[in-house]
């Protein structure tokens, strides 16, 4: 039989030959024939031996090495393997044999044995080839790492984390080619994978497996599948705890690290959910790289915007302290107002002397820390964020080299306010603001389709128009769009149209309102003005829209650097997110301002009749409720002047409720009105003069009647006070 040798260790005597039907065929020294050049044997040398089955496997026999020229570049065409010559595999014997199973299919193009924290490991990078590139988007070298011990745990990922900074020029940056001692590693890797979603595609096989079982390429590429296509790596709920999936922002990073390296102030502003918090930790793990110092600080955990501000500055000096191993006794170093700036200052001062590192601060979600916004009074007053900042700006204005800081919010008005309560807001114009816009179409295509390849998933070129068209760039709705597409294709690999996306739009959007009114809700919430103009813009309310604008410039600032809204040459506002628009259009339908009569006439009749249908209901079940079915119709007589024959031959065959006038429900209502004190809360006379309102310009709708503008406002406002009570009935 002929074949070649994989492995041959001339200290030990014995070594590997791969047979012409693909099998390893164990041998001694002793089993070559003494032609063979005094038993010189290498990798790769082609042979003919003859094969034998013993008792402990199959082996090679009376092996003799080639050498005809002729043969041996005929043979090398046809059944040398993908192995790159002259690679000393490192590591004990089963990590060669490992290793040289696997270059009967891959490339094995580096080889290395290192130590870290202690432990031995032993590495190669594995080259791909084109069935690999296309079907696993694997285009550049790929580790391979042993993993020796016995029971698998996640501190060899610590090293791998080393290894993909030391060349991260050469390796593919998601996926690792795992080989374990432990017989239980894929099961420890799928229960990793459940409970982290961020990390890294790790394929993982066991020792045992590859030396012992029947592993070849069929395996291998079955094993890929398995632990690629079955991921979903579209579905990141929360921020980005590493670069494995981060995509679109590495240049702000990057200028941030150079402001922080300088000492200068920089602030992160940008709409809930466009990736502000991951933008902080990628800001951090490079300033950790970079041997910096940097702390994070997550204002909206009630253990920070409830701390007053001298408690929140030795808050910060204990969590450095913690964070870099360095010595601080909170009994003998107690902050209050009077000592807490100077304490401050020298604690930094002691830092930054033992380690000659100026502290980044970064302070996420700073509303709950800012004036006017926070719900704690004493910061939301001002005391203590003034305070707070006229310790900061001290400090940075005169020893930079101590620290610098970053915020992150949605707005940046707090740095725009040049006073608090009379005195000087500390950080207004100390800050370099960036936004954080939305995605490009082109960062739109790298995203999804680089995250897509790992999955099996490729996309047709007009998926990504309608992708970045339809939400505007927005990071977050387009990783959860694609996440839902992906639930809908099993077959792998698979390529995604234009049609398979129609398809399932009006599904997808109707899953995405909870995320829409998340992204909306801090606006609503503590920009009021800028929630209306973009309401007023998705209902093309444009008078209104820059009436208000001429309020307060700076609102509709804020809006274009978001990114949500552009601007046209003609002074028109439009927004980016169709998402956003179709969503506003029907939750606020009602708050549209109507451009003619005819207008003005269907939104009243369609808002009077969802009233009216809700009202029907409700005061049907709240009477049988309180009087049983059979009485009711003596307490509805109570409150209306006809007879109940009579109001039950207006619409024969219905139920008595179902046959009052709009005026006679309201008199009941009104007459019950303690038993519907669950539903109105508001106030008795308030609800009837609301009812009454409504009732009077029925007329609009029923005779085609003209409404003027003042009336059609304030029947807005009376249609809204009963819509808002009825909105959760």
């Amino acid at each position: 039989m002929q074949g070649y040798v994989t492995f041959y260790n001339t200290k030990k005597a014995f070594g590997f030959i791969n047979g012409e039907d693909n099998k390893d065929y164990f041998f001694h020294k002793d089993d070559i024939l003494a032609s063979s050049s005094s038993y010189n044997l290498s990798t790769n040398d082609p042979v003919v031996f003859t094969a034998i089955k013993t008792d402990k496997g199959l082996r090679a026999s009376e092996i003799l090495k080639s050498l005809n020229a002729d043969e041996l570049k005929n043979y090398e065409e046809e059944n040398v393997k993908k192995v790159k010559h002259n690679i000393n595999y490192k590591g004990t014997e089963e990590e060669v044999i490992i290793s040289n199973k696997f270059s009967s299919f891959l490339e094995l193009t580096f080889s290395r044995e290192e130590k870290f924290k202690r432990a031995t490991y032993y590495f190669n990078f594995l080259k791909p080839s084109n069935t690999y590139k296309e079907s696993f988007n694997m285009f550049n070298e790929v580790l391979m790492l042993f993993s020796t011990f016995p029971n698998y745990d996640d501190r060899a990922m610590d090293y791998v984390d080393k290894l993909f900074m030391d060349y991260s020029n050469r390796l593919d940056p998601v996926v690792i080619i795992l080989i374990s001692k432990d017989n239980e590693i894929k099961q420890k890797i799928k229960r990793n994978n459940a409970s982290n979603h961020e990390s890294r595609i790790i394929v993982p096989f066991s020792y045992d497996e590859i030396i012992n079982g029947q592993f070849n390429e069929k395996l291998f590429q079955s094993r890929l599948r398995e632990y690629f296509y079955q991921r979903d790596l579209f579905a990141m709920e929360s921020p980005l705890n590493s670069d494995n999936y981060f995509y679109g922002r590495s240049n702000i990073v990057h200028n941030f690290f150079d402001k922080y390296s300088i000492g200068e102030q920089t602030g992160l502003f940008g709409l809930r959910k466009t990736g502000k918090t991951s933008v902080l930790y990628a800001l951090q793990r490079l300033v950790d790289t970079r041997s910096g110092m940097s702390i994070y600080i997550d204002c909206q955990s009630p253990g920070v915007y409830n701390l007053r501000w001298f408690e929140l500055l030795e808050n910060m000096v204990s969590k450095v302290c913690k964070e870099y191993g360095l010595d601080y006794d909170s009994s003998m170093n107690e902050f209050n107002e009077k000592n807490a700036a100077d304490k401050f200052l020298q604690k930094i001062r002691d830092i930054n002397k033992l380690t000659g590192k100026r502290i980044l601060f970064i302070f996420d979600e700073i509303e709950h820390i800012t004036y006017e916004l926070s719900n704690n009074e004493k910061w939301k007053s001002g005391e203590d964020y003034l305070s707070f900042w006229q310790t900061i700006r001290s400090i940075i204005q005169t020893e930079k080299n101590l620290c610098s800081f970053v915020i992150a919010g949605v707005n940046p008005k707090i740095t725009e306010q040049v006073s608090i309560n009379g005195l000087d807001n500390p950080i207004f114009s100390n800050i370099s603001v960036t936004y954080l816009s939305l995605f490009t179409l082109e960062d739109v295509r790298n995203m999804v389709s680089e995250i897509g390849a790992y999955m099996g998933l490729s996309f047709d070129e007009a998926v990504y128009h309608k992708l970045h068209i339809n939400y505007g760039g927005h990071p977050f709705l387009i990783r959860n769009v694609c996440s839902m597409l992906n639930t809908h294709f099993k077959e792998r690999p698979y390529r995604i149209t234009g049609r398979d996306y129609d398809d399932y739009k009006e599904e997808i959007d109707s899953k995405l309102i909870s995320y829409i009114r998340s992204i909306l809700f801090v606006l609503e919430r503590w920009y009021i003005l800028e929630f209306e103009i973009l309401k007023d813009i998705a209902l093309d309310n444009k008078d209104s829209y820059l009436e208000k604008i001429n309020e307060d410039k700076l609102s509709i600032i804020h809006l274009l650097g978001y990114g949500v809204i552009t601007q046209s040459i003609k002074n028109n506002y439009y927004i980016e997110i169709d998402a956003i628009t179709n969503y506003m259009k029907e939750s606020y339908r009602y708050e549209k301002i109507p451009n003619n009569s005819e207008m003005s006439r269907e939104i009243i009749s369609s808002r009077r009749n969802q009233i009216e249908k809700k009202l029907r209901i409700l005061t049907r079940q709240v009477l049988t409720l309180k009087y049983g079915r059979d009485k009711s119709p003596q307490i509805i007589e109570k409150y209306v002047n006809t007879s109940l024959d009579s109001i039950l031959k207006r619409r024969e065959g219905k139920e008595l409720i179902d046959c009052l006038f709009f005026s006679e429900l309201k008199n009941v209502i009104f007459g019950e009105y303690p038993a519907f004190s669950n539903v109105f809360t508001m106030d008795k006379g308030i609800f009837m003069s609301a009812m009454n309102t409504i009732n009077k310009f029925r007329e609009v709708d029923a005779h085609a009647s003209e409404i003027s503008e003042s009336d059609y406002r304030t029947l807005h406002i009376c249609f809204t006070e009963v819509e808002d009570s009825l909105k959760n009935f």
